[in-house]
């Protein structure tokens, strides 16, 4: 009977630890370190190493310490593959000389530490043989680093260098000599206002696979950088180009000319016409998401050619003040028109509750969609809306929408999100009573339930206590 009793206990111990186990993947490493000191089983699973092969100190920057870092990273060396440091600004050289102990490593985020330099680099450049992504944006690493990991990266395709402005061009060249990072896919070089025509020309020659780039934030960008780039880049399939004010409609003709995206944005240009909007969607008709917020030379004439693409899921047109019912139309009326699910139409001051007919009519599968301040929508284009049956978020921030329109809305069965700030026509009693008569709630559910979140930023509905937590639109990293 005992040994029967013993068989049982083992078999309930090992499912127990295997449980634990489980558990103790989803844990932080505060977590762990915490798990650790209850009792001598729970420390023996989480020193298990599979637990340590991804670690992310950034969750942890406020407090982790220098000791505690070189103390795992030594202990875990071997198993570690991706690491996350992000903004831990009191890491010193002991820490980062354990980093590069860690041969298997894969992914490295080293963005905001401030104690980041060439030297450090270069160390973790030649101990790291197997290293495929590394962020070192915000740090103020120069030429140098360029030298190594044109060397020694060989297999590096991921690299993010946003806003380190201690780079020039000279540095960039490296990238056209040595043998490292030809395999670049993915570059985000935002903010990295330095770079000159020159520069790009660099970029373009060494890595020649690029897929992704990112360039936002970006004033001095011109229509010579971007044909740099696209003269020897012909994989490109994603482009990020916001804040761009000097890019034109030859930057678009260039990238037209031998690119096939799925992914373009352009935020606050004025200076691309219909005409390169025309060349883009023509070249890249399986374009998926499709940003270009405050572009006020965009027209309906634009919108016909966004109305051809076939596989759009995300667009945002916010603030193209030149766009009216005809060029809506033209979009709901297109290919995408039932693939849509997200739709930002913010200051698009021209549309009217025509728009709301046609989006409620055609566009199907649409579950996030922003009209803040288009002030020619009146309570019976809302009320169409309640028609959208998979609408889940709406932002109606500073749209004339009165206790009518609400009341319409309340009727819609998947909405769970609704934003109207500055709403000034909304009385608090409809606003509760509209959430009280359908079947959504002001306050948080259990699981399951059909939540209505509102935020309301007027005083006298804080003061009646009324959650104001923001809860907006989602958006697509």
């Amino acid at each position: 009977a005992s040994e029967r009793q013993d068989i049982i206990y083992r078999i309930f111990f090992n499912l127990h630890t295997l449980y634990l186990y489980q558990i103790f993947q989803g844990l932080g490493v505060g977590d762990l370190l915490n798990c650790a000191q209850v009792c001598r089983t729970w420390m023996s699973i989480t020193q298990n190493c599979s637990l340590w092969s991804q670690i992310n100190f950034s969750d942890y920057k406020t407090w982790i310490s220098d000791s505690m870092v070189k103390k795992i990273l030594q202990k875990y060396r071997m198993f570690v593959s991706r690491l996350n440091m992000r903004g831990c600004t009191s890491l010193q050289e002991s820490s980062f000389k354990c980093i590069s102990e860690c041969r298997n490593l894969q992914e490295l985020n080293l963005s905001e530490c401030c104690n980041i330099n060439d030297e450090v680099v270069q160390m973790i450049a030649e101990n790291c043989p197997s290293l495929l992504y590394l962020n070192l944006s915000y740090t103020t690493v120069t030429d140098a680093t360029f030298r190594a990991l044109s060397r020694c990266c060989l297999n590096l395709q991921y690299v993010s260098l946003a806003y380190c402005r201690k780079f020039t061009d000279k540095g960039l060249q490296c990238l056209t000599i040595g043998m490292g990072c030809r395999r670049i896919v993915y570059l985000d070089l935002s903010g990295c206002t330095q770079i000159t025509v020159m520069g790009f020309r660099h970029i373009g020659e060494g890595c020649r696979l690029l897929q992704h780039v990112v360039f936002n934030d970006m004033p001095t960008l011109s229509d010579r950088c971007v044909k740099e780039l696209t003269s020897k880049c012909h994989c490109l399939i994603s482009i990020s180009l916001l804040d761009s004010i000097h890019v034109s409609d030859s930057a678009l003709k260039a990238i037209s000319d031998v690119a096939h995206l799925s992914q373009f944005e352009i935020e606050g240009n004025s200076q691309i016409t219909d005409a390169g909007w025309k060349d883009l969607c023509r070249s890249s008709p399986k374009l998926q998401l499709l940003r270009v917020a405050d572009c006020p030379n965009m027209t309906d004439i634009s919108m016909k050619s966004i109305g051809s693409l076939k596989k759009l899921t995300y667009l945002d047109i916010s603030g193209c003040e030149s766009m009216s019912d005809v060029g809506l139309r033209a979009i709901t009326e297109g290919h995408s028109a039932s693939r849509i699910q997200e739709l930002h139409l913010s200051s698009c001051i021209c549309i009217s509750d025509l728009s709301m007919m046609w989006i409620a009519q055609r566009c199907s599968k649409l579950s996030n969609l922003n009209l803040c301040y288009c002030q020619n929508l009146t309570d019976s284009g809302f009320e169409l809306l309640a028609g959208c049956l998979s609408l889940v978020s709406l932002d109606i921030t500073g749209c004339n929408i009165s206790d009518q329109g609400l009341v319409g809305l309340g009727g819609s069965q998947s909405l769970k999100k609704l934003n109207i700030s500055e709403c000034i026509w909304i009385s608090d009693i409809e606003a509760a009573s509209s959430c009280a008569s359908s079947k959504c709630c002001i306050a948080e559910g259990s699981p399951g339930e059909n939540i209505f979140l509102i935020r309301l930023f007027k005083k006298d509905v804080i003061n009646r206590g009324y959650n104001t937590e923001h809860y907006g639109p989602t958006q697509l990293q």
